[in-house]
């Protein structure tokens, strides 16, 4: 907390204490930024987290005392609908559905074998992960910061090895040199997919190690939404390159898959 803080004011409480706090700090502290509000405070939004340290979350800045994180959680349906999570899930479910013709058609080649059953339950669980976590953002309440931070953390293990046991699928267990240009692109994607990882991890820890900082907290909060879409976008991919192939437009041989 800010070195001038002066009290945390509760804004909304649940019944098991946590919930949207307002934490007012003095302006006299040469540290603190210049504010122009008339009535010489400052004004911090933290939430305090259900963890046995009772340590306090930031959550940004407010020229009053109305909180941005919901003082109840919400319902599980009570989510971000918004179009492109709608599309990125019902592709993605498509491709990870056990019938649909990609994976039919991969079996068919070759049965999957240890690298390959390790990558798809890597990339469904990542996958999932991302789903969820934009779905349910940590402003919907405290069970859901909760959730968003154990999932993120399982997700990032889930990345780096479905990462590594896709490019051992690619290029060792179900490589040929007819499928070649299939296993260049997966593995471009799969660099931009590290990349996002280990961009928004770093992001994400920068902003709780300056989250006394409003700014600099933003900047890299902002950097670590990003980095996670873009991962998501990532995880995607794979299922938008096979898209004409799933909706059997064209065969898996196709020059339609690059363009997908």
């Amino acid at each position: 907390l800010p070195s001038s803080l002066l009290e945390i004011m509760p804004t909304s409480r649940a019944n098991d204490g946590s919930g949207a706090y307002v934490a007012v700090a003095l302006t006299e502290d040469e540290d603190d930024e210049p504010v122009a509000s008339s009535d010489g405070v400052k004004l911090f939004q933290y939430m305090r987290t259900s963890s046995p340290r009772a340590c306090w979350q930031y959550i940004g800045t407010s020229s009053s005392t109305q909180s941005d994180v919901d003082s109840k959680p919400r319902t599980c349906l009570h989510g971000n609908w918004t179009a492109w999570w709608v599309m990125g899930f019902a592709t993605s479910a498509a491709l990870f559905w056990p019938a649909d013709r990609p994976i039919q058609g991969d079996l068919r080649s070759q049965p999957f074998g240890p690298c390959m059953i390790t990558h798809l339950v890597a990339a469904g669980t990542i996958n999932a992960v991302c789903f969820w976590n934009l779905f349910h953002t940590p402003s919907h309440g405290p069970l859901y910061l909760c959730l968003h931070r154990w999932l993120g953390r399982l997700g990032m293990i889930a990345s780096l090895v479905g990462i590594a046991f896709g490019l051992l699928s690619a290029w060792w267990e179900r490589y040929s040199h007819d499928i070649q240009g299939l296993a260049i692109a997966l593995s471009i994607v799969g660099c931009l997919q590290l990349y996002h990882t280990l961009h928004g991890y770093r992001a994400i820890r920068r902003a709780m190690e300056v989250r006394s900082d409003p700014g600099e907290f933003q900047h890299h909060l902002n950097e670590h939404r990003h980095s996670m879409i873009g991962l998501w976008v990532a995880c995607l991919a794979p299922a938008w390159i096979r898209l004409p192939y799933m909706l059997g437009l064209a065969d898996s041989s196709s020059g339609l898959l690059f363009l997908g």
